[in-house]
């Protein structure tokens, strides 16, 4: 009789770790694990902790990050628009 050495016959993979990972309440549902603005959505479970409501500070870090550089680019977009609307305004004026 044959025994089978893999300990996982299906294939699937397993993954070891001995590091534990900080966690941190979820910067995008604030731990709460849904987000009521979403709830149309799968019941408004959160995407970024998959509704468990912490993350590693690592993603965590990644995310605000993320953030910052989103808001910052929006503002210049505003500002570019408002620069615009001001040459445009401008122009008509001086019609």
């Amino acid at each position: 009789m044959e025994m089978n050495a893999n300990p996982n016959p299906k294939g699937t993979k397993t993954m070891k770790t001995t590091e534990t990972c900080e966690m941190v309440a979820c910067p995008r549902c604030g731990g709460e694990k849904r987000i009521l603005t979403f709830s149309y959505v799968m019941g408004g479970i959160c995407f970024k902790c998959h509704g468990v409501g912490k993350v590693t500070a690592e993603a965590a870090e990644k995310y605000e990050a993320w953030k910052r550089w989103k808001l910052s680019k929006v503002a210049a977009d505003v500002a570019h628009a408002e620069m615009e609307h001001a040459y445009a305004k401008a122009i008509y004026d001086a019609e």
